[in-house]
């Protein structure tokens, strides 16, 4: 193949060129050359057995007639044809950065070590008597996998260095190779039954509780039409002949969707409140919408015809344009806010490493990286962070000096990277220590902070068997204060089958308080009263709900105002005056605030808050290494606060002139004012409105309420997909162990470290998600559990707020491509490992490859039916290099089987541009690689994904055979 070409003949025509040279001659290097849709070329060196050994990319973005071919890969093979070192190459500006992988095998040629650019060795060994596979690194336990002969673990055990247990897992399968029972590391049994389509029926969770799914009749796919919770009811579906949605009903709220002929995607929704949604799209660009039309407000969406990467959008005074590297990085991003216009520049690598970025402000800061590509010093004004790694490559410590200010931490870890203990170092040599353990489900068990042999707070918590919060006890000095000024001894909460909070009792000196919850509407999980028995706390709170499901009248007696996508509008008072204000751009994310008549504007950087400006003041929030560092503030009051944070980046304490002052909270993240704070970042270092206490979570996504423990409004992603059963629920009930920084999907604490060796400890928490498949075995999957595959395919498929929350292809209309890699590749990351290990990678990928643009497009960009392909021009981007099919592998093996339906995720399947990225990925991993295979069913294999895939010159024919009543769908070449 010389060319290929998408929507020929049209404004949105896309052509990728090859060329190749042969070697004829002894000596003369044989070559392929691959022009990309924005005219960038990468060529690619082969050796005589068609190997790749070097890789060079055209460096467009350092300007000039004629860009440089940059090196950017070589590898190196054995006598055997085993790969033995490879190098990645990236261009830091002024220096290269050379990445350097050497690999070991054993003697039946399997793959045993990798030592990294960190000189860290990691091992895999595998014995294929024994069936068990044992993986470590070096200065950490091992993880010791015993699988069966359908090649799924039967156990998952982690032992000590000294070669102690610390904690088991087991599965158990019926004749055809199902799950059908699971022990967690705390003992806790799960067991689920199937029908004739392999699909999942019922799910008897830890605590007996049954999540049962039906489903529809015409297809024999994952089409759930109903699920239910001991025979509660939480919702219903209907698909058309298409697989497509066209009714959805949660709670009762129902919501209706119309398509045009041809489309799978919904060109009208109805909400439950009446409201209509219209959408517009060009299919020539794929799936996602160019407007998005309300009667409150129109937004207008304009991508690049070639890459389909979005350019500019428009709602009401709010525009956005954006400029992008060759790599899909942005390069510039243009606001234009109420008729203000603002700019942010980015500087990235070769490889799309972060170099600088210049905020609104134009304040610029910049990041340094050490010789393996690792963040070693953020420079920021007069701020400077120093950051250190420990010998297992996990973060160290950070120096941060700002102004005459200094804050110094630092970080232990056990040995399956678990962080045990946080010191602190505040002015005046003063030093604070945090101090962590974990039960064998590697839930946080106790806390302690201390100052030199001062204990300041000691907590302890313990989980039901579902891995919701239970108890919670607190003494020190330092123990939080609830809502109502009561210095926390104690609290027990009390969970119902649907992740419901039924009661919270608190204990206090001198009392004790016991809150009731009551759920009396016509949506199971929606809560309608809370009842105290302490004379000193509210003896009543009612609460009510608008047709959408959305929280109208709070604790407070505010009423809260939304618009037809759930975005809230404008908080007022009890009587009537105006609290808050907001406003939102084309992507749904919150940029303007209005309270006591002063306006705030908010600028993101990767999703996050970078500056907030209101009138005169100005506030920057500096990050570096995952980690809140410092909030600087500008204007008429000009200063710094340096931050303490935990792991989770909760705001412990700000150090400000030279002091610190303190911060805590209770368990579900509620902060008493009775010490003001200049800040205001808080709560697992999110946002606090400071007019109502409230966190405006995922960009303004919808808002946690510390106070009720919940959100006001339910979540798209529920009760079918991976927000959980209840659609209110914060973190599954789970707020010490979980994060939930979009409002979406919480996350699992544990560092990558652990989880890159074990799966243990999550598994107690997925019981109180539902009925996804139980391959999903670590509680972040946990948040899958009522996930159907026709849910699954387009990430988000649900309601939003009683809308629309399905996306397709959202990382094409925002995210550049190499995210989108990121997002897809993961399938791969299950090859020669457990099914539930990669179940865990896949969700963990998912999560934080997403940025919150891509989220904030399920709100506008919906979809709600099953069958769907990719744009061709994902694969086909500027981005996308030929690294990305044919280089930087980890093993030599000329065939890679994912065949087991543990290893693809369900929402992967059948999905055609899904498998292009998982292919592409896997074959950047096996540069000789020359078939791949794909487990399932006749329709999960067969229906969109197509008889080839065509990756840069090389066609890819299927071969279709049945195995055991299903098939497996071999590529090759």
């Amino acid at each position: 193949m010389t060319e290929e070409t998408v929507a020929p003949g049209t404004p949105y025509e896309a052509t990728r060129r090859y060329g190749y040279v042969l070697s004829a001659v002894e000596g003369q290097q044989a070559e392929q050359e691959v022009t990309s849709v924005k005219g960038v070329k990468t060529r690619t060196l082969l050796d005589g057995i068609n190997r790749v050994v070097e890789e060079r990319r055209q460096d467009v973005d350092g300007g000039g007639q004629d860009p440089e071919l940059r090196q950017t890969y070589t590898a190196r093979y054995d006598a055997l044809g085993q790969l033995v070192e490879d190098v990645e190459l990236d261009w830091l500006e002024q220096k290269d950065l050379r990445l350097k992988s050497t690999y070991q095998y054993d003697d039946w040629g399997e793959q045993r070590s990798v030592t990294g650019p960190d000189l860290i060795e990691r091992h895999k060994v595998e014995d294929p008597v024994k069936r068990t596979t044992t993986e470590w690194q070096a200065g950490m336990g091992k993880t010791v996998t015993v699988n069966n002969l359908f090649d799924k673990p039967d156990s998952i055990e982690r032992l000590a260095l000294d070669g102690s247990r610390i904690s088991l897992e087991t599965t158990f399968y019926d004749g055809l190779g199902r799950t059908f029972g699971q022990r967690d590391a705390l003992g806790n049994y799960r067991e689920f039954t199937y029908d004739a389509f392999d699909r999942m029926l019922s799910n008897r969770l830890a605590d007996n509780a049954l999540i049962e799914r039906t489903y529809a009749l015409h297809n024999r796919e994952d089409l759930p039409v109903s699920i239910t919770v001991d025979g509660v009811l939480l919702g219903e579906q209907a698909f058309d002949g298409l697989k497509r949605m066209t009714v959805s009903t949660t709670g009762g709220r129902v919501s209706r969707f119309e398509y045009s002929a041809g489309q799978l995607q919904p060109s009208k929704v109805h909400t439950p409140q009446g409201e209509v949604i219209d959408y517009v799209y060009e299919p020539q660009l794929g799936e996602q919408p160019i407007q998005r039309k309300m009667l409150s407000s129109t937004a207008d969406y304009v991508y690049d015809p070639q890459s389909a990467r979005l350019l500019s959008s428009k709602e009401q005074d709010q525009e956005l344009e954006r400029d992008y590297y060759s790599n899909g990085e942005i390069r510039e991003e243009r606001r234009l806010l109420a008729g203000e216009a603002y700019a942010m520049q980015y500087r990235y690598s070769l490889k799309g490493r972060l170099l600088g970025y210049t905020d609104v402000l134009g304040q610029i800061q910049t990041y340094t990286h050490d010789a393996i590509g690792r963040l070693e010093r953020l420079d920021a004004g007069s701020l400077t962070s120093i950051f250190a790694y420990n010998a297992q490559g996990g973060l160290d410590s950070i120096e941060t000096v700002d102004s005459g200010q200094s804050l110094s931490v630092s970080m232990e870890y056990d040995e399956v990277g678990r962080e045990i203990v946080r010191s602190f170092v505040l002015p005046g040599g003063v030093t604070q220590k945090l101090v962590q353990a974990y039960d064998a489900a590697d839930h946080l068990e106790r806390r302690t902070l201390s100052e030199g042999g001062t204990l300041l707070r000691d907590e302890t918590f313990a989980y039901d068997s579902r891995g919701r919060l239970e108890l919670y006890t607190a003494s020190g000095p330092r123990a939080p204060l609830d809502p109502q000024g009561k210095q926390i001894q104690g609290q027990t909460f009390k969970s119902d089958a649907l992740d419901n909070l039924l009661s919270v009792e608190t204990v206090f000196a001198g009392g004790r308080n016991a809150a009731l919850y009551e759920y009396a509407g016509q949506d199971p999980t929606q809560l309608s009263a809370v009842r105290n028995s302490h004379a000193d706390y509210p003896a009543s709170l009612e609460f009510n709900y608008d047709g959408n499901g959305n929280l109208i009248l709070d604790e407070a007696g505010r009423s809260l105002d939304y618009d037809a996508l759930g975005r809230l509008l404008a908080v007022s008072a009890n009587d009537g005056s105006a609290v808050v204000d907001y406003g939102y751009d084309a992507q749904s994310s919150l940029t303007l605030s209005s309270a006591a008549g002063v306006k705030e504007q908010r600028f993101y950087q990767d999703g996050q808050l970078a500056n907030q400006l209101q009138g005169s003041q100005q506030r920057t929030f500096v990050r570096g290494a995952d980690t809140l560092l410092a909030e600087h503030r500008g204007g008429t009051d000009t200063a710094s606060s340096l931050l303490v944070t935990d792991a989770k980046k909760t705001v412990m304490a700000e150090v400000d002139a030279s002091q610190a002052t303190p911060v805590d909270y209770d368990a579900y993240g509620h902060r008493s004012d009775v010490v003001a704070v200049s800040g205001r970042s808080a709560f697992n270092g999110e946002l606090r409105e400071p007019s109502t206490g409230w966190y405006l979570l995922g960009q303004g996504y919808r808002a946690y309420n510390p106070v009720l423990m919940r959100f006001h409004s339910p979540d798209s992603l529920s009760p079918f997909d991976r927000g959980g059963l209840n659609p209110y629920a914060y973190c599954l009930g789970d707020p010490v162990n979980y994060l939930d920084p979009d409002g979406h999907i919480p996350s699992w604490l544990v560092p990558a470290a652990g989880i890159a060796f074990s799966i243990v400890g999550i598994l107690s928490s997925v019981a109180s998600l539902g009925t996804a498949a139980p391959l999903a075995t670590a509680g972040v999957a946990g948040a899958w559990a009522a996930l159907s595959s026709a849910a699954q395919v387009s990430v988000a498929v649900g309601v939003v707020t009683g809308v629309v929350g399905v996306a397709s292809g959202i990382t094409s209309i925002v995210a550049p491509d190499s995210s989108t890699s990121n997002i897809l590749g993961y399938v791969s990351l299950g090859l020669g490992v457990v099914s539930s290990l990669a179940s865990i990678n896949a969700f963990i990928n998912v999560k934080s490859a997403l940025s919150k643009d891509s989220l904030s497009a399920i709100k506008y960009a919906p979809r709600v039916s099953r069958a769907s392909s990719a744009s061709a021009r994902t694969s086909m981007s500027a981005s996308t290099s030929a690294r990305s099919s044919m280089s930087a592998p980890t093993s030599a093996r000329s065939s890679i089987n994912v065949s087991t339906p543990d290893l693809v995720p369900e929402h992967l399947r059948g999905v055609r541009g899904a498998f292009v990225k998982a292919f592409e990925e896997n074959l950047s991993r096996t540069p000789s690689l020359r078939s791949i295979s794909f487990y399932g069913s006749s329709d999960e294999l067969g229906i969109n994904v197509g008889p080839e895939v065509v990756l840069d010159n090389q066609r890819y024919l299927r071969e279709l055979r049945s195995v055991g009543g299903k098939y497996i769908s071999t590529y090759s070449y």
